[in-house]
């Protein structure tokens, strides 16, 4: 699902990979959709503003839930970006980071929650996790 984001243009000056974990079941196209949208900001945000050299995109499937993590190696602090997705979330007038604050809240109408923490790769990571009725990974 995630994979044709390796070759975007503004991917190419990133290390950047695709990890896969858990059994894959079908997702409605609104939820594919917006992961993808919301990776799609992730990676953008990553490689311009943060100017990380290296992410990774992670997809978890789990019993009744998906989980999108993308984790770089950039040179922002995940309090910035907490505040980018909140005060976007409260105002939806756009500006910068509203394409982050317009994923968490399509992730809120889908039930889901948007986390953002600090990478293992140094950078920040963010993570949305949205319920899938009847979703298995077994």
């Amino acid at each position: 699902m995630l994979r044709h984001l390796l070759a975007l243009p503004l991917t190419h000056d990133l290390d950047l990979s695709v990890e896969v974990t858990g059994t894959p079941f079908a997702l409605s196209a609104p939820v594919r959709r917006s992961l993808q949208r919301a990776a799609s900001e992730c990676l953008f945000e990553a490689a311009r503003h943060a100017r990380a050299r290296r992410a990774v995109i992670r997809l978890r499937y789990g019993p009744g839930v998906i989980v999108l993590s993308v984790a770089d190696d950039g040179h922002r602090k995940a309090e910035a970006f907490r505040k980018i997705i909140q005060d976007g979330m409260a105002d939806a007038g756009g500006g910068p980071g509203f394409g982050l604050a317009d994923f968490a809240c399509l992730a809120e109408e889908m039930g889901g929650t948007v986390r953002v923490g600090t990478s293992d790769l140094g950078g920040i990571a963010i993570e949305v996790l949205v319920p899938v009725p009847g979703g298995t990974d077994e």
